[in-house]
């Protein structure tokens, strides 16, 4: 219908949102602006309109594309800051692990349907960087066209598909 069902309050400047696979949770990226950083993430329960809770985290900042990984529990998100994509448990705020891609721009994640393998975007260093989550292991950069932001994964992750921005090749 275009109803407003509410306006929930975020940390500074919210950029991406995932829900999980039941409907019942969402989790917002809040990014920043300009010279402030952000560095949290606000946890929406859908069903009562309200935030849950706001995950502080810490040193990992700028925090960007984000995965809810199977269970819905945990989800993996992009710090581009940090050059880093980390893990971060819904249910206690805790960040599990932070795997580093050593990459400008890590901006956007996919992550194959089992939650073991991701593949980050780094739009500032013109890349592709895989990811085992299970061990917290850089596997390797591949190299694509200037700016890759979009990314998805086939569910069995075969596939990882990327956007550039400056060419509009997938």
């Amino acid at each position: 219908s275009g109803t407003v069902l509410a306006t929930l309050p975020t940390g500074n400047g919210p950029h991406e949102i995932v829900a999980s696979r039941d409907g019942r949770t969402a989790v917002v990226t809040d990014y920043g602006t300009g010279p402030a950083p952000g560095s949290t993430l606000t946890v929406i329960d859908i069903a009562a309109l309200r935030v849950r809770r706001t995950i502080p985290l810490g040193e990992y900042q700028r925090p960007h594309g984000l995965v809810m990984l199977p269970g819905d529990t945990i989800v993996a998100v992009t710090s581009e800051t940090n050059r880093a994509v980390i893990l971060v448990d819904l249910r206690s705020g805790a960040i599990v692990r932070a795997v580093p891609t050593g990459q400008s721009g890590s901006h956007m994640v996919g992550v194959a349907a089992d939650g073991v393998r991701a593949w980050t975007g780094d739009i500032g260093s013109n890349t592709v960087t895989e990811l085992d989550l299970a061990t917290g292991r850089m596997l390797r950069h591949i190299a694509v066209p200037a700016q890759p932001e979009a990314i998805n994964v086939s569910p069995d992750g075969s596939e990882a598909w990327v956007g550039s921005n400056a060419t509009g090749v997938v």
